[in-house]
């Protein structure tokens, strides 16, 4: 690939540059703002949020109108974090986190801390926690998202790949890796 420069990217402490290389089921306004065009490649990344709130790597988009979209996530030892290995919340209608690509990563034990609720008690679709030790994990309040989830090694976890009824990745069960994981794709 070859190194674009960094957007305003914020991973739990890991900023990226990358290139576009995902497919969008809507189109986010990127004059809007938002995160978007960023690899996260050849990190190891371990324990964070351990004390507090904190995935390996988060992309969400968090209010109406924003946006975490087209980034990579590549090439990572992920294990041992607070909320899933590789996070992604989208929590507003409207608010965009497709296309983004979680490719190639050794996932080992994470959401060690759980993924509690988030959503107001007034919104139409409810979180549904998770707290079971959780590789990926990608919620949607209401918008479709499209997700790449492919080529992973995911070890040890409860629950390999955590995915809502609003998102889609078809090929998840198929297409990586699961050793000593319960539940390959759930909830």
């Amino acid at each position: 690939m070859t190194a674009r420069p960094s957007g305003a990217a914020r991973h739990s402490g890991i900023d990226g540059s990358g290139t576009p290389r995902a497919r969008c089921v809507l189109a986010p306004n990127p004059s809007l703002g938002g995160v978007y065009d960023n690899t996260v490649r050849n990190n190891v990344v371990l324990s964070n949020g351990l004390t507090g709130f904190g995935a390996g790597v988060l992309l969400a988009a968090p209010f109406p109108g924003s946006a975490s979209y087209d980034n990579v996530v590549e090439g990572n030892l992920i294990e041992n974090n607070g909320i899933s290995g590789v996070t992604l919340h989208s929590h507003a209608p409207g608010a965009f986190i497709g296309g983004n690509e979680i490719v190639h990563n050794i996932i080992g034990v994470n959401n060690l801390t759980g993924d509690a609720p988030l959503s107001p008690p007034t919104a139409p679709v409810q979180f549904q926690a998770d707290m079971q030790t959780t590789g990926v994990l990608v919620w949607s309040l209401l918008t479709p998202q499209s997700i790449t989830i492919a080529d992973n090694v995911i070890l040890g976890d409860a629950i390999g790949i955590w995915l809502n009824p609003a998102v889609s990745d078809p090929a998840a069960a198929t297409s990586n890796t699961f050793q000593g994981v319960a539940t390959p794709v759930g909830p």
